[in-house]
């Protein structure tokens, strides 16, 4: 079945001249036929079937196609059915003028009406298409967008995997001494480009599920966090929340270098070891992350805003960058905890 849309753009198709005219010859013709049947009962009633076949051949064919069947109509009227008309309408104290005259001015307006409504329609059908055009274009370049920033993306994470691969060759033909900065620092380099792959990877952009993040993160960076001492394996607890992207990303990073610190230094001499990640969203909308282990612990007086390790720096800045704080966890007896306090937004 045709939908509306369809229909009126028949409606207001154009159509060609001498077709026009035929359909309104037809349907003046039909209504003849129909005033032919009910002269009987109507006698002096000239015009009243050429109303519709008016209205039939305007909406058709237009406004000419309109006018030809009323003159047409009303010309086939008054010779077969005035003279009947004529004799009722003196019975009845009227003038059959009057008839004439209200028929030539309704036949005018049905006409004119028509033809607006046939103007409005193909104008309205004309606005559709272009809004139809204008979506698709657009539709062409946000998928022109996404393939350029695809593209960008892919790029960046090659540059960065790049950069990693360069630093593990200079720390190859490097003295032992800065052997290890250049490893840490190729490692840093590739959780970025993994941070950068990850978060592209997602339909969020302003902001992420941190939980859905949190695990997928901790999965894709987990192979880094082995070492030829320490194989290190993970608890996750987290509510499920939202924070902007730009926190997750920072907080990405303070996660790999705490758990880094956590393999290095947390389990001396031992072939596994544990930690434990635990996410909180407060009621004020306060992020509270808690890193712990269950290794030697922390040294007596350690002070992360004074330490000289690069990580820990490392954190710091990160920690500023987002607005957190950054404090030692001392409810446990056993092993080092930290907890990153996030303000809302």
């Amino acid at each position: 079945m045709p939908s509306i849309e369809t229909l009126l753009a028949r409606f207001a198709q154009r159509r060609q001249v001498p077709l026009a005219y035929l359909l309104a010859l037809i349907a003046t013709a039909g209504a003849i036929a129909a005033r032919a049947a009910l002269q009987p009962i109507l006698p002096g009633a000239v015009f009243i079937t050429l109303y519709p076949a008016v209205l039939i051949s305007a909406a058709l064919g237009g406004l000419w196609a309109g006018l030809l069947s009323g003159a047409a109509g009303g010309l086939a009227a008054w010779y077969l059915f005035w003279p009947s008309a004529t004799s009722t309408t003196a019975v009845l104290g009227q003038s059959p003028w009057v008839g004439v005259v209200a028929f030539t001015f309704i036949c005018v307006l049905i006409s004119i009406v028509m033809r607006w409504l046939r103007g409005a329609i193909r104008q309205l059908e004309a606005e559709r298409s272009k809004a139809s055009r204008l979506l698709q274009e657009a539709e062409q370049s946000q998928a022109r967008a996404e393939t350029a920033l695809a593209e960008m993306n892919h790029r960046v994470k090659n540059s960065l995997l790049f950069a990693a691969s360069l630093l593990r060759l200079q720390a190859g033909s490097t003295a032992e001494a800065t052997r290890d900065a250049l490893q840490q620092a190729a490692a840093r380099v590739d959780t970025v480009a993994r941070v950068h792959l990850h978060l592209t990877g997602l339909k969020e952009i302003e902001a992420v599920n941190f939980e859905r993040y949190l695990r997928d993160f901790c999965n894709e960076i987990g192979g880094t966090w082995q070492s030829a001492g320490t194989a290190l394996s993970w608890q996750i607890e987290c509510d499920s929340f939202t924070v902007p992207t730009r926190q997750a990303v920072a907080l990405g990073l303070i996660i790999n270098e705490l758990l880094t610190n956590i393999m290095k230094y947390a389990y001396p001499g031992e072939p596994r070891g544990t930690a434990i990640i635990k996410c909180q969203r407060t009621a004020e909308g306060t992020t509270t992350l808690r890193i712990v282990d269950r290794g030697v612990g922390l040294p007596a007086g350690f002070d992360p805003a004074k330490s000289k390790g690069l990580g820990m720096r490392i954190v710091a800045a990160l920690c500023q960058q987002i607005g957190a704080e950054l404090e030692i966890d001392r409810s446990g007896q056993n092993g080092a905890g930290f907890v990153i306090t996030v303000p809302t937004g």
